[in-house]
């Protein structure tokens, strides 16, 4: 029984890589705590876990809880998550990807915290075993990308620098420490002390490398892995964007699905149907880190998104012509599957598999959902 809340099934989409990482990783860490904690599907946590909130400020006695058992596993393993992203700050800094504190490199330093786990995942496809320390680092670089994300979508300068205690404060008047079902579970002292360790591996005048006697395995590749998924997201975001404008402006339903493969569906959807709205406010956030590393794939990649991103803002200006939106189209597709056939052999080289897929358009209305000018809806 497929428990997660996704229209494929695990065995269909883990044959597909460049789809898989977008397959919810709910899983447990070694000591059996969930990956998603409060936000997980299958992995249902004891009420023991939680506490009513006893920090001050806007989570003070808040309605929901706090998951006082999250709080304790991060603390625990407080030493190892530093360590970890020391091993990640150092290889950032030695291709000269940060070293100037800026929020757009602390955006690159957390985004491979939250990807290690699934970078784990990717690599043993099975059984998975994900350490206790990466996935601790993994939820709380989540909460940092949540903060940065609303920064650059309010048009913060990604270049800007900003304190630890800067980005609490922010993080707490825009209401971003109270969650969908939880609260923050951390105090402010522990919030702002990781968070200054992260912005100083972002400084290459102060190396800030501390005990490396617990450093993460294969740093560099795991760079490669989380830039290609970044890549990919990307992607995607552009892709469905724009099929979804195509299908507002020549289609008779609605093109999201009760259940969609690609996460940010509804953000896109909630977002395109709202006044004012264009494709170049929405990739606002998403176009904001590009290619970073030094590695042809990626930069093969990168070449592609941009062109896709071009051809969709080409569509967004003719959706008064259904044949020229029409040729766009066809257009965009064909890069897309160019991006699909990179991601996917990026991948496979890091899981060594000889057999890689090879990605057709049907493909895409599998994952995605059918495009207003296919003669034919797919199953």
């Amino acid at each position: 029984m497929n428990n997660i809340p996704h229209p494929l099934s695990l065995e269909y989409i883990k044959y597909r890589l460049a789809f898989y990482i977008f397959y919810p990783p709910d899983y447990t860490s070694i000591n059996g705590r969930a990956l998603f904690e409060g936000r997980s599907y299958v992995h249902q946590l004891s009420s023991e876990d939680y506490v009513i909130c006893p920090y001050s400020g806007e989570r003070h006695r808040h309605t929901k809880p706090m998951n006082r058992a999250a709080l304790k596993s991060t603390a625990k393993n407080l030493t190892e998550i530093k360590d970890i992203i020391n091993s990640y700050g150092e290889m950032l800094r030695l291709q000269n990807q940060i070293g100037n504190e800026t929020l757009v490199e602390l955006w690159r330093l957390t985004y491979v915290g939250w990807t290690s786990p699934l970078f784990q995942v990717l690599k043993q496809r099975a059984p998975f075993v994900i350490d206790n320390s990466t996935a601790d680092l993994s939820k709380f670089c989540h909460g940092i990308l949540t903060l940065l994300r609303s920064l650059f979508e309010n048009k913060t300068p990604p270049l800007s620098k900003w304190t630890a205690k800067q980005l609490h404060d922010y993080a707490e008047n825009e209401h971003l420490l109270i969650g969908y079902k939880e609260v923050c579970a951390a105090p402010a002292t522990l919030i702002t002390s990781i968070l200054e360790h992260i912005i100083e591996q972002t400084n290459s005048s102060r190396w800030v490398n501390g005990n490396q006697g617990r450093l993460a395995e294969n740093p560099n590749e795991i760079l490669i892995f989380s830039q290609a998924r970044w890549l990919m997201e990307r992607a995607c975001i552009v892709y469905e964007s724009t099929r979804y404008i195509t299908h507002l402006a020549f289609g008779t339903s609605s093109p999201v699905k009760q259940r969609h493969s690609f996460p940010y569906t509804m953000t896109i959807a909630n977002y395109l149907t709202s006044e004012d709205s264009t494709l170049s406010k929405l990739y606002n956030y998403w176009l904001t880190n590009k290619t970073y590393l030094s590695n042809s794939d990626l930069e093969d990649i990168e070449f592609n998104v941009e062109k896709i991103t071009d051809i969709s803002y080409e569509i967004e200006s003719n959706l008064d012509s259904y044949d020229k939106s029409n040729k766009f189209w066809y257009l965009l597709e064909d890069s897309m599957l160019i991006i699909l056939q990179r991601v996917e052999t990026v991948f496979c080289t890091m899981t060594q598999v000889n057999d890689v897929y090879q990605y057709k358009k049907i493909d895409l209305s599998i994952f995605f959902g059918a495009s207003v000018f296919e003669k034919q809806t797919h199953a």
